[in-house]
């Protein structure tokens, strides 16, 4: 549909519908865009006015949701890593005699992937290669300054020398990535035609409940035993937080704080650091907690149709079932 807004598309949505009579619409899908919500709710009028009945809503694209989410986090610390990865790319491509100068002063043929800035959880490839050949990029960048071969008039050379003075980059993306790979199966397993939905809510609640322990007090999150309590936590308030130090920012990314960062003002480096870890986290699960499917009561009853569910406590997927019922005869009932 190009750049056609809300009110376009739905003429066509119209058109379509006036020949095979709206109570035939089985479906109508959205990635997420305000464009898309506007479009559905023109689209639920017509309905309405024309069979008495309603669409079920179960939310919009839970994938572009997971994407957008993290790029929010990403967007609230001041990394700019997307500008970082995409400036790595774009010192080397489509330069031949500065890729040849590259290898002769490294030895390595390895070079920065392109970086995707519509959906930044396809990024861990493009992460991994960064941290892999930050070593090389380096002493690239150091026989440039030294004019053992030519040195690059370019913006993204200067962000590219940014980078490798910037003690804290490696920790950057390794708490990246960590996120990023938490994520990322849910992903791939969501990627299919087939029948989800009532996986859904578990495994967004998972995904939710794993990035809120890594921020939120362990008190707190004992109290949030299902999903509808999990988002009734007020995870921005901050008697709720656990020290910055505690913050969970894994692994690689601590073996990266203790490496990299050991100057004078290391400490102040790295309490800076982790605010920004945090930050991120919350950011995250704001807008999770904004756009994500699991925030509609069907989503989270839908579930009873996972046999996992229904097996684990007959008495709660009674009561998801007798939601599941009430929303559809609600929209059912002729007006």
């Amino acid at each position: 549909m190009g750049h056609h807004n809300a009110v376009q598309i739905n003429e066509k949505i119209e058109k379509v519908c006036s020949e095979i009579g709206f109570q035939n619409l089985i479906q109508l899908s959205m990635d997420g865009p305000n464009v898309n919500w506007k479009t559905f709710s023109l689209a639920q009028q017509n309905i309405e006015q024309q069979t008495g009945r309603q669409m079920l809503n179960v939310g919009s694209c839970g994938l572009h949701t997971l994407h957008n989410a993290f790029r929010t986090g990403c967007a609230s610390t001041d990394w700019d890593l997307g500008n970082a990865l995409s400036s790595l790319k774009w010192l080397f491509k489509d330069v031949p005699a500065r890729r040849e100068d590259f290898t002769e002063v490294t030895g390595s043929t390895s070079f920065p992937l392109d970086f995707c800035s519509h959906r930044w959880l396809e990024n861990v490839e493009v992460a991994e290669r960064a941290l892999t050949i930050l070593p090389s990029l380096k002493t690239y960048i150091s026989a440039a300054k030294t004019k053992k071969i030519t040195e690059p008039c370019t913006k993204s050379f200067k962000k590219a020398e940014g980078i490798v003075h910037d003690d804290l980059f490696p920790a950057k993306l390794n708490f990246f990535l960590m996120v990023a790979r938490e994520i990322t199966p849910f992903l791939k397993l969501y990627q299919t035609d087939k029948p989800m939905l009532p996986f859904m809510s578990g495994d967004l609640t998972n995904i939710l409940r794993s990035l809120m322990e890594k921020f939120v007090k362990p008190s707190v999150m004992m109290s949030a035993t299902n999903t509808l309590k999990l988002l009734k936590v007020d995870h921005e308030e901050q008697d709720n937080h656990v020290d910055v130090n505690k913050v969970k920012v894994g692994l690689a990314t601590e073996r990266a704080l203790v490496e990299h960062v050991k100057n004078s003002g290391a400490e102040r480096l790295r309490l800076e650091f982790r605010q920004n870890c945090k930050l991120f986290l919350v950011k995250m699960v704001s807008k999770l907690f904004e756009k994500a499917p699991v925030k509609y009561p069907l989503v989270r009853s839908l579930s009873v149709l996972d046999p996992r569910v229904l097996l684990k406590n007959k008495e709660l997927s009674s009561q998801k079932l007798t939601t599941v019922l009430g929303v559809k005869n609600k929209i059912n009932k002729k007006h």
